[in-house]
């Protein structure tokens, strides 16, 4: 594994407050799934609604993050690169959350909730979890309900150009470990394996666990890659082998992994009986006056967060969302906030190397920078040429492809290495 530094660099110093934007006299917000599913839309063109009021119901709840009245139904593109239905609300009237005192309505003990009202709670929410692919947490937790197998919880960012989930744990830690307890509940988890930060990171307090099973352990996020699955497994597989129990041992891929940003989330519908209506996220990039850590009503579009962090410095060459080494590329200023943006980062031209492609010079770089030890070049040509049945058993070694994408980084002629294997890795799992 290579360290962070040679693949970005991070903030000079780390966010210890965030703060929340300007409300937007429009919001944009998406009402889509990920399955291409019918939905229900509860509303229409010059409705009133309420902040938290239902927009939608379809594979996850979408929630009006404004109150206001709705403007039009519109297509719009998102940060997945889709293009989708949103609602466009113009905001007015009085807020239910923002600005309001919260009456807290958690009991004082964590374990009175029953399993059925967590899993309730966090359906009528519109809670996802924002781990890898976006995904609605409650039906996640529906079909691990019988599976009675383990919760992981990622206290620090897989993209170590990004401090989202890092600044959530470690600014908001009580409410993680509660919200992490909510989730494990919800589907009757053996225990939860908390994975933190080896260095410059304080970890929770977890005395309200009570006799609840956890673990704690420490992963090295100065080297690259250490927040993906296979990473996490090593981490707990070595650490269990050091306590009495062997409980957690058992972890396998099959296990819940989150992020502590969804157990944020589940932590605020619990105890303030709150819907996802606003999301943390981290703003960065060379061509910005100022980077910041922004509480965002989803639907804000990503350029009042531009203007309130001062404005552009320099020219924009491309716009990722959701980090440097794993994020995704947008194209315009106007797409906006959903529930999955966790970090936007604008780069210059200057931070970007030659996009142009050109044939495999046979470096071996990718190879020499696969933590899974695959070999990239070798899939990428097998894939290319038609996947012919002599590479079989090569083609089945995608599968333990971490998607971590240092490949596409180290590779000279820019090929698009990853993306490949990821097509193959589904291709297999099919």
């Amino acid at each position: 594994m290579k360290t962070v530094s040679n693949f970005v660099v991070s903030e000079k110093k780390n966010f210890n407050s965030s703060v929340r934007t300007f409300l937007p006299k429009y919001t944009v917000i998406p009402i889509y799934n990920n399955l291409d599913e019918e939905s229900k839309n509860t509303i229409k063109v010059g409705d009133s609604v309420q902040e938290g009021q239902v927009l939608q119901y379809a594979h996850f709840i979408t929630h009006s993050s404004v109150p206001g009245k709705v403007d039009s139904i519109i297509n719009c593109e998102l940060p997945n690169g889709k293009i989708g239905k949103a609602v466009k609300i113009k905001t007015s009237g009085s807020f239910s959350y923002l600005g309001k005192p919260l009456k807290e309505e958690e009991p004082k003990v964590l374990d009175a909730f029953s399993k059925q009202e967590l899993s309730l709670i966090i359906k009528n929410a519109g809670i996802v979890n924002t781990f890898k692919v976006i995904d609605s947490l409650y039906e996640q937790v529906v079909s691990y309900a019988e599976k009675t197998n383990f919760l992981v919880v990622r206290m620090f960012d897989e993209d170590p150009s990004r401090l989202t989930d890092t600044f959530i744990s470690q600014n908001y830690s009580s409410s993680v470990v509660k919200g992490a307890f909510y989730i494990a509940k919800s589907f009757s988890a053996k225990g939860i394996i908390f994975v933190c930060p080896k260095k410059n990171f304080t970890p929770p307090d977890f005395v309200e666990l009570g006799d609840f099973p956890y673990l704690c352990v420490f992963a090295d996020t100065e080297r690259y890659p250490s927040g993906f699955k296979s990473n996490l497994i090593q981490y707990i597989k070595k650490n269990s082998k050091t306590i009495s129990s062997e409980l957690f041992g058992e972890v396998n891929d099959k296990s819940l992994f989150v992020d502590s940003g969804t157990a944020l989330d589940v932590y605020n519908a619990v105890t303030y009986k709150m819907p996802v209506v606003e999301k943390i996220v981290h703003v960065t990039g060379d061509c910005l006056r100022a980077a910041a850590m922004f509480k965002v009503r989803v639907g804000t579009p990503i350029s009042a967060l531009v203007e309130q962090c001062g404005g552009l410095k320099k020219p924009v060459a491309k716009i990722l969302i959701n980090g440097v080494l794993i994020g995704s590329s947008i194209t315009s200023m106007d797409i906006p906030i959903t529930k999955g943006v966790k970090s936007i980062t604008f780069l210059p031209v200057l931070a970007l190397n030659n996009q142009n492609l050109s044939p495999c010079i046979r470096c071996g770089k990718c190879r020499f920078s696969c933590s899974e030890n695959l070999y990239p070049d070798l899939l990428f040509r097998s894939y290319m040429q038609g996947t012919p049945k002599t590479d079989e058993k090569l083609l089945r070694t995608a599968i333990f492809c971490s998607e971590c994408n240092l490949c596409n980084s180290v590779c000279p002629a820019r090929l698009p290495l990853s993306h490949i294997i990821s097509i193959l890795k589904e291709n297999q799992n099919a």
